[in-house]
């Protein structure tokens, strides 16, 4: 919520997707930016990386806009506005859970599931080598 404080976007309408289906960002998309505007674009960039270590699923769509923090456009602001507007609206039901952490519980939940499912896989694969190679 900090994040969109600091960008003025606590009002903004929520969104499903962190990117639009049919955007599409390359070298030439969009007017350049102001140069008041360029330090604050790349400042959201810098914030949108690092949260990417909690959602994963902005991973994609933060890296793509990466590739263009020298040479911002208006198009390239609006896709990365369009992140926060869907960290809005999947942020609410465990934002800040722990109120001495301020960490969410949805991340070590993916990790756990993740690890669970990479132990059956790795035991179905010594089951199938031993019954292999026996």
């Amino acid at each position: 919520m900090d994040i969109l404080d600091d960008v003025g976007m606590i009002g903004s309408k929520l969104i499903s997707t962190p990117i639009g289906y049919c955007t599409r960002l390359h070298q030439t998309s969009g007017t350049s930016l102001l140069d008041s505007e360029v330090s604050s674009f790349r400042k959201l960039i810098e914030k949108l990386i690092y949260l990417t270590n909690t959602w994963p699923d902005i991973t994609f769509v933060v890296q793509h806009l990466g590739q263009f923090v020298f040479s911002p456009t208006f198009a390239r602001q609006q896709a990365a506005s369009r992140i926060l507007r869907y960290l809005k609206a999947f942020s609410g039901s465990d934002w800040a859970i722990c109120i001495d952490t301020r960490k969410s519980i949805t991340s070590f939940f993916s990790l756990f599931w993740f690890l669970s499912d990479f132990m059956e896989i790795k035991e179905a694969s010594n089951c199938a080598s031993k019954l292999f190679w026996s």
